[in-house]
């Protein structure tokens, strides 16, 4: 297969983004060490980053992300970009974000994005961080009551941020749970970088992979934010004439959590192209054990092929969905996106450690250090049990009670392999008709992820029209 083809069918190729890897100096990747020297390391590197992309007026954010993953960088500073800044956008009111847009350049602000709770992870509606609304002092008392409250994983938590998006469940004075709100909260001092008072800050240590990004705690006693920090863009509530808090009527509640989804559809491209690496550092080794190769690594990639068109496809709806803000298709975009993510991260893992069964378990395998680097995307944004629960409960709703028409297919054909995935999938919408069980949904959910691959594979061989393009995929 012609790399240069390749690079063409999946859309990869980008000459500015070759000249910026070209020109930049960046130090290499240093195997053994501690979380600690890892984390300082990584600084460096965020410093080397940041100065590049001033000096070359790098300001889009793929750019800076596809230039950051090429270099093989996981920085503290990602989640700032990735997170923060997109939950910020989203989830403050035009009013707000213009008066922040001011701020963000004039101060040096560094945020995370504070979701995640020891006790509570997927669940977003169990959150037990409280942020109770005082009227006498127009400020919300924000508290962590329990063990489990405290803020558990967010990236860099521990040591780099010092604002964060906060959710918290919001509650007035008389008792009343308006649900879980997103809050500007400041962490520590834009001076000496210390925690501010009730401010509990620290990093919670090793981890498998992410070594250099700053993964840590945080829990609260009784800290005051002010109403003005109450992001407005995706509440439930508003600010009344007399400045009480009431529900907002017909308030988009789905919009709240719509980072998260983001994130899934990044996920699905991303984890096929750590496979794609692994792949490509692999399948060379194995020239002379071909069958060998083709049994255990071909599929995995046509996989990353058919999840990088996929991840491609989500994308294109995601931005429809952002722009218009159609409540109606980011139904669909989180379902989909919480299914694919689901197979995608699972089977790519998969993939990963073929590689290592074939290349062998050197610590410094390049490809040990990749499987170690996406293996917690099977966990982080949502597990494949609980993903694929939601996937399944939304295709039970599309199921169309009209039988689809049969016909005979041919296995070779792609057009027929789509046929014969769609009527698999119909047969397990029927199957799965009661959500009693666990099984008849993930199968759906599977059948339904498999199908988007297949379909975003042949969408992509008909929009290839250089005809050798073609026949290499």
């Amino acid at each position: 297969m012609n790399p240069q083809h390749l690079a063409q069918a999946i859309g990869v190729a980008d000459a500015r983004r070759e000249a910026w890897l070209a020109a930049i100096t960046y130090p290499g990747r240093v195997y053994g060490r501690s979380h600690e020297e890892e984390y300082a390391a990584s600084l460096e590197k965020a410093a080397t980053l940041l100065s590049f992309f001033r000096a070359h007026e790098i300001v889009d954010v793929d750019d800076q992300e596809a230039l950051s993953e090429a270099l093989g960088c996981v920085l503290p500073l990602d989640m700032h970009r990735k997170m923060f800044l997109p939950a910020l956008q989203l989830s403050m009111s035009d009013t707000q974000w213009a008066l922040w847009q001011e701020r963000l350049r004039s101060m040096p602000l560094l945020g995370a994005y504070a979701q995640t709770e020891l006790g509570h992870g997927s669940n977003i509606r169990a959150l037990e961080t409280t942020a109770t609304y005082d009227p006498v002092t127009e400020a919300f008392d924000l508290h962590s009551p329990t063990l489990t409250s405290r803020k558990w994983w967010p990236g860099g938590l521990g040591k780099t941020a010092n604002f964060a998006v906060v959710y918290a469940r919001l509650l007035v004075c008389d008792g009343t749970d308006h649900g879980v709100h997103a809050f500007l909260v400041q962490l520590r001092d834009l001076e000496s970088h210390a925690s501010l008072p009730g401010v509990h800050l620290g990093d919670i240590g090793a981890k498998i992979g992410f070594n250099g990004v700053d993964n840590g705690y945080c829990y609260f006693e009784h800290v005051r934010v002010p109403k003005a920090q109450l992001l407005l863009g995706t509440a439930r509530v508003e600010w009344g004439p007399q400045g009480q808090l009431r529900r907002r009527a017909g308030a988009a509640a789905p919009w709240g959590y719509f980072t998260m989804v983001k994130t899934r559809v990044f996920l699905v491209s991303k984890c096929a192209r750590f496979l794609g690496r692994a792949l490509a550092l692999t399948l060379p080794d194995l020239q002379s054990r071909a069958v060998e190769a083709r049994r255990t690594l071909y599929p995995a990639m046509g996989l990353a092929l058919a999840a990088i068109f996929a991840g491609q496809t989500l994308y294109a709806l995601y931005t429809q969905v952002l722009a218009a803000r159609d409540t109606h298709k980011l139904h669909t975009l989180h379902a989909t996106s919480s299914g694919l993510k689901a197979l995608v991260s699972t089977r790519v893992v998969d993939g990963l450690q073929a590689c290592i069964v074939a290349g062998g378990y050197d610590a410094s395998h390049a490809v040990v250090y990749l499987k170690n680097e996406i293996v917690g995307s099977c966990t982080y944004e949502g597990t494949f049990d609980v993903l694929v629960l939601q996937h399944g409960a939304y295709l039970r709703k599309q199921l169309r009670t009209e039988p689809l028409p049969l016909a005979r297919v041919d296995i070779t054909v792609v057009p027929d392999l789509l046929v014969l995935f769609s009527h698999r999938l119909h047969a397990l919408q029927f199957d799965a008709i009661s959500r009693d069980s666990a099984y008849k949904m993930t199968r759906l959910s599977l059948a339904a992820s498999e199908l988007y691959l297949l379909q975003a594979f042949a969408d992509r061989l008909r929009t290839v029209y250089v005809r050798y393009v073609a026949r290499s995929l």
